[in-house]
């Protein structure tokens, strides 16, 4: 079953990490997109949470998975996401809905922060590539 997700961190193609260059091996590129939320810079990371106001955007890209199915599982431990345990989890991966520049709206998977953030963290332009 073919799914979406949106990325806006290490996974996106111009960062040097090599899960970005597995995700380009293992899906589509379909571009630029934008979903509603809040960025914080985390160290070396960013993390997204969920949008608590209007025009609350994160800058990221949107890839679909045609074997959505295969690809979770090494996504999931990459961001330390357990989905059987959401409270041990650093992220959870939650559907959003990412909308490219042309307009058009795809319901996407994306990893949510799920701990606590300071507002000093924050990267005002959700744009972590910015």
């Amino acid at each position: 079953m073919t799914e979406y997700l949106f990325v806006y961190g290490t996974l996106r193609r111009a960062d040097s990490h090599p899960m970005a260059d597995w995700l380009g091996g293992v899906s589509v590129h379909l571009g630029p997109a934008k979903m509603a939320g809040r960025l914080y810079l985390l160290g070396n990371y960013p993390g997204m949470l969920a949008a608590d106001g209007e025009d609350q955007w994160v800058q990221g890209e949107l890839y679909q998975l045609p074997n959505a199915e295969t690809a979770w599982p090494r996504l999931d431990a990459y961001e330390a996401c357990k989905p059987d345990d959401p409270s041990r989890s650093l992220f959870v991966r939650a559907q959003g809905e990412a909308v490219t520049p042309d307009g058009r709206s795809f319901a996407a998977w994306a990893y949510f922060y799920n701990k606590e953030v300071s507002e000093e963290q924050r990267i005002a332009d959700g744009d972590y590539a910015g």
